[in-house]
């Protein structure tokens, strides 16, 4: 890859300065990978975790002891041969990484669809989706169900992108029946009740307002509507406040219907639990969902539209750039030695070179 990426710098210059490495196919197309990512991740959090358990026995060593020449041994542990591919008795599948240093475990998961299958009109619909589904499911209510996630120190988030409605899921293992219970009832049952629905929907507008008055979001928004037109990917999934005073209570379960399927579930487990533990946690949370999605085609992104340059004024001290360029498919060859390259010029926060001339 190294090679790659000298001749991409050489022959590419200035093509992939771009602070979106931009895809000419739908982003769902990389979620396999990205649940393998989001195992290793995982997993190396939790080692890290067991090692900064062991610190007071390594504090004790000695400095005649560390003057010592490394002794020769087996190979260290590589965690990617440590991925098994597990599946369910009703055929749910998913990748696992045991780990049973800490008790621990965490599941990642991903369904394609995201913010491109919101309809017209309804902008937002799967961003606000992400608030509700732990605001009370099955028989119990949003304050219950909250106290409950307290109580057993649980972590339960989603998340949308344009491709992808993801969630993430965390639980000691004492608690792990009771907290895939609650799991399992957030995605199959939620209660959408309106009270939840009024008092997300008015946080959800207030976060829209500021982020109008966010030189960031306001820059990153202009970009997408100037590179993609009428695309999809031109809208923001977060909506409008007129798009999500419109969304009701239907239109959130009509949205997890049509998305929340087994066929294009992706699932990652890392953690103190075994496969066969595993394969019964993955039928109790997803067998029950539909087989087949409902998706909405998303059409081909062809040369990005727009030239030149866009400026929006406001009385703001610091200046805010977004730049990009046509970029690769994810099925192309380069496509991860670009998007290595576009980390290191610029998209590597504060240790990309692009940063480093800035601030010098």
């Amino acid at each position: 890859m190294l090679n790659r990426l000298k001749e991409l710098f050489s022959a590419q210059s200035g093509k992939y300065l771009s602070g979106k490495l931009l895809s000419g196919k739908s982003m769902s197309d990389k979620l396999p990978l990205v649940a393998v990512v989001a195992a290793l991740l995982l997993t190396f959090g939790l080692y890290s975790m067991r090692a900064s358990n062991n610190s007071t026995t390594t504090a004790t060593t000695t400095a005649a002891e560390l003057k010592k020449a490394p002794q020769s041994g087996p190979a260290p542990e590589r965690y990617a041969d440590r991925i098994q591919q597990v599946e369910s008795p009703k055929g749910v599948k998913a990748w696992l990484v045991e780990e049973h240093g800490v008790p621990l475990i965490a599941l990642q998961f991903a369904f394609v669809g995201g913010s491109t299958q919101d309809p017209k009109g309804k902008e937002g619909l799967a961003y606000f989706l992400t608030s509700m589904l732990d605001e009370g499911a099955g028989d119990i209510t949003s304050k219950e169900f909250q106290a409950q996630l307290d109580e057993m120190a649980i972590h339960l988030n989603f998340d949308v992108s344009r491709d992808a409605f993801d969630g993430s899921f965390q639980t000691l293992t004492r608690n792990r029946d009771k907290a895939v219970n609650l799991l399992r009832l957030a995605i199959n049952k939620p209660r959408f009740d309106d009270e939840a629905i009024e008092r997300m929907r008015k946080q959800l507008i207030t976060g829209l307002k500021f982020a109008a008055k966010d030189p960031n979001k306001i820059a990153s928004k202009a970009w997408f509507k100037t590179a993609f037109g009428d695309h999809p990917y031109a809208r923001s999934s977060k909506g409008t406040p007129e798009s999500l005073a419109s969304i009701t209570r239907q239109d959130l379960e009509d949205y997890r219907r049509k998305i929340f399927a087994r066929k294009t579930l992706k699932v990652a487990a890392v953690g103190d639990i075994t496969a066969k533990q595993l394969e019964a946690i993955l039928d109790q949370i997803f067998a029950d969902l539909p087989e087949e999605p409902k998706l909405q085609p998303v059409p081909e992104i062809g040369a990005l539209k727009g030239a030149g340059r866009q400026v929006i004024k406001m009385k703001n001290p610091q200046s805010v750039a977004i730049f990009g360029h046509q970029g690769y498919k994810r099925d192309h060859p380069d496509f991860i030695p670009a998007y290595v390259l576009n980390y290191i010029l610029v998209g590597g926060g504060f240790a990309s070179r692009l940063m480093e001339e800035v601030r010098e």
